[in-house]
């Protein structure tokens, strides 16, 4: 028996799995360990009995937040009933830890029903696939039919865990859109089931892309030649089934950060209880670090990134999530390594910062700790309309890359299309050629290149998730400035907030609520500093320390004043010379 909302689940009556645990005589006794929020609105009550009408040729999109027991339903509902009718499921996530979590879960299965399981990262697919040696002038790309990825052919469902992945990931890791087109080929005649907290986006190519093939296509860049293909039966055979359950995020309570230093306050002035600081930067999650260590004399905090596996406290932590669905330390400081699919299941982790741009960065950090009936503080940053100037400024650089790489396809395209057809691989091995020429003559930067192209056989191809997720970004910072424009400073944080399923009155309440906090906070200090330096005698340095130490609070209180921005401007100005 575990404490708080989790406990060991017996005689939880699921008939296949007790029907091959009485072959073994042995107590129907599960060892699987879960919230019991989870049987609240999960999955398995939304799909009730219809998962035993999907058959070949269907696809089926689940589209449910973190905690609503996705995972649950394909290992404790889905797979008895696969092996009932001898079926195999192939289970593919995007992170090894999740891998992990997943194998020791089912390591607890009888034999009967883990044997019809394979759990597998997309990233082990790919590098499968990219390590194979080819010449792209004279070969006809088959994907599905590569031996070296018959092994999964026997499979009857593929799972796509945190499908999100085929597109969020595809900027830092472009070798994503391999995964997606074995999937779509290999098992374009089987079950395709699709998972995510946020699945609009990658959903929507999904369905275009099945689109696509109801027409020949080019072999590498999909461009479609606008005659009817042999799979157009088959596109026409399936059968969609889509599933939504709706996000609850009443447990959270909002905090606001201005900026980084913020943050730094929090952690050493709140809660003692554990925290979970996701940053987007590894140089700010080093620094994060070790302020902290120093600040709170602790040894208690670690830093994990996708390099855990070089530091021994990071394995040892990594093996611990994996493990117990719990950290040890108290605050532990981490990257998009820990974003998607990780449980944490700790009633000691009350603190979760999330410093994301994007609602799916968002969504997928915040999930990471299961409802478990305790309120959750949530630290966000404010942020403002230089940083996403930045950010698409970033974006749009490399974008332009694969514009400029998309147009020599096109005007090829727009002649004779058998013509392009027995030319694409030739124009690809052409194109490489300029890119290098160019990185070589420092016209194209090699970080910027290799955040849209991926390598296969020597040769670099453009991933068109990659490009297209670039289009989704560019759109997305583009409204986000205009936003600014309209809304004014707080601009983002209504965004953030529409996230979480707050209204605008309930937007408005959180953000004035901790502004006026944050505004009250900087006056006591401001008066308290006043009432004990009042009677006592400066020197020119002492007075200067003294009006550094409440900088940040008089410009907090200015910042407030009703005023003409001009006024305020002037003040700003003073205060800044006053303080140099």
């Amino acid at each position: 028996m575990r404490i708080g909302s989790y406990k060991w689940v017996v005689d939880f009556d699921i008939p296949l799995l007790r029907d091959y645990i009485g072959n073994w005589k042995i107590p129907i006794l599960f060892l699987f360990q879960f919230p019991m929020e989870e049987f609240m609105n999960t999955v398995t009550d939304k799909i009730g009995e219809e998962y035993k009408q999907w058959s070949n040729y269907n696809k089926i999109f689940i589209s449910a937040p973190t905690g609503s027991g996705k995972t649950y339903f394909i290992l404790n509902v889905l797979l008895p009933f696969a092996c009932s009718q001898n079926r195999k499921i192939l289970f593919l996530v995007n992170r090894k830890i999740l891998k992990l979590q997943l194998e020791k879960e089912i390591s607890n299965f009888p034999f009967e029903i883990a044997k019809n399981i394979t759990i597998e990262t997309y990233q082990t697919l790919e590098k499968k696939y990219c390590e194979i040696k080819s010449d792209i002038r004279k070969e006809t790309i088959n994907i599905a039919g590569n031996t070296v990825l018959q092994y999964y052919e026997n499979h009857d469902y593929v799972v796509c865990d945190e499908c999100h992945y085929f597109l969020t990931d595809s900027n830092y890791n472009t070798n994503t859109g391999v995964s997606f087109r074995w999937i779509q080929e290999m098992f374009a005649h089987k079950i395709r089931i699709f998972m995510s907290a946020t699945i609009d986006e990658i959903e929507d190519i999904i369905n275009k892309n099945d689109k696509k093939m109801e027409h020949q296509c080019s072999q590498w860049y999909y461009k479609d030649l606008k005659y009817m293909s042999p799979l157009a039966l088959v596109q026409q055979r399936k059968v969609v089934y889509k599933y939504n359950i709706e996000s609850n995020y009443d447990y959270v309570s909002v905090n606001i950060l201005e900026n980084y230093n913020d943050l730094i306050e929090a952690v050493e002035n709140g809660s003692k209880k554990k925290w979970m600081i996701f940053v987007d930067s590894i140089v700010y999650g080093k620094q994060l670090e070790k302020t902290l260590k120093d600040k709170l004399e602790c040894d208690s905090i670690i830093f994990i990134t996708t390099d855990y596996k070089k530091d021994v406290d990071g394995i040892r932590e990594v093996d611990e999530i994996s493990r117990e669905s719990m950290f040890s330390k108290r605050i532990l400081i981490t990257t998009a390594v820990l974003d998607n699919g990780v449980n944490i299941k700790d009633l000691e982790l009350q603190n979760i910062v999330v410093c994301a741009d994007t609602e799916e960065q968002f969504i997928q950090m915040l999930g990471r700790k299961r409802k478990d009936g305790i309120n959750t503080n949530l630290y966000i940053f404010k942020r403002d309309k230089v940083h996403f100037q930045r950010r698409l400024a970033m974006v749009e650089k490399v974008r332009k890359i694969a514009i400029n790489y998309m147009k020599t396809f096109e005007k090829w395209l727009n002649g004779d299309e058998k013509y392009y057809i027995s030319k694409e691989g030739w124009l690809i091995q052409e194109q490489h050629c300029q890119i290098m020429k160019k990185m070589a003559e420092n016209e194209l930067d090699y970080k910027d290149v290799m955040k849209v192209f991926w390598v296969y056989g020597g040769i670099l191809m453009l991933n068109l998730l990659a490009y297209h997720h670039l289009e989704i970004l560019c759109s997305y910072y583009q409204r986000i400035i205009e936003c600014f424009s309209t809304y004014g400073d707080n601009a983002f944080l209504q965004e953030q907030l529409k996230w979480l399923g707050k209204n605008k009155k309930e937007t408005d309440e959180v953000i004035n609520g901790c502004m006026k906090s944050r505004l009250d906070e900087a006056r006591e200090n401001v008066i308290d500093a006043m009432e004990q330096n009042k009677e006592k005698e400066m020197t020119k340095e002492e007075a200067k320390a003294f009006k550094l130490s409440i900088k940040d609070e008089l410009v907090e209180l200015i910042r407030n004043v009703e005023c003409p921005k001009e006024k305020l401007d002037k003040v700003k100005g003073c205060l800044k010379k006053m303080t140099e």
